[in-house]
């Protein structure tokens, strides 16, 4: 699935209007899907999935959430495509996912996964930042030093 900003600029307008409302959230990602999915856009179809799979973690349903993003980030697998914008936000909310399940963990290894594809996007066009969470996933592990300390959070990031 390659990277189409359009998609992810459309899907993104979708997260204001449903903030707090995840049954809308839902509703308006099935509909992207499926118009998506009539018109043969594949990429629209994954970023639309992405989305119910974040709106099922809001929701708390983690099975159903990890379902919608590990079938999206198998998808992108089997074309064989370079990894792009949607793989590093997969792995994100796979992080974020693992996080609540309360493995911080594989939260960890996911989020750190996520970041190696987004630095590889560095020099993607359209790519203009990236959203790095770094203190939740390892709070745990003594992560609450990258709120409190910016020079830690520079190593980590750097």
């Amino acid at each position: 699935m390659g990277y189409d900003g359009r998609w992810a600029i459309g899907l993104d307008m979708i997260r204001p209007r449903t903030v707090g409302d995840h049954a809308q959230a839902r509703a308006l990602h099935q509909r992207a899907m499926r118009l998506a999915a009539d018109h043969g856009y594949k990429p629209g179809a994954g970023f639309a999935e992405i989305g119910l799979g974040e709106a099922a973690r809001r929701e708390g349903d983690l099975d159903a959430a990890e379902r919608h993003l590990r079938r999206v980030l198998e998808q992108i697998r089997q074309t064989g495509l370079e990894a792009g914008v949607a793989d590093a936000i997969v792995l994100a909310q796979l992080g974020f996912v693992a996080e609540q399940r309360g493995n911080a963990e594989a939260a960890r290894a996911l989020h750190l996964d996520s970041l190696a594809v987004a630095r590889k996007l560095d020099s993607h066009p359209g790519v203009s930042s990236i959203e790095l969470n770094i203190s939740c996933p390892n709070v745990g592990a003594g992560g609450l030093q990258f709120a409190l300390d910016a020079s830690a959070a520079g190593e980590v990031t750097a």
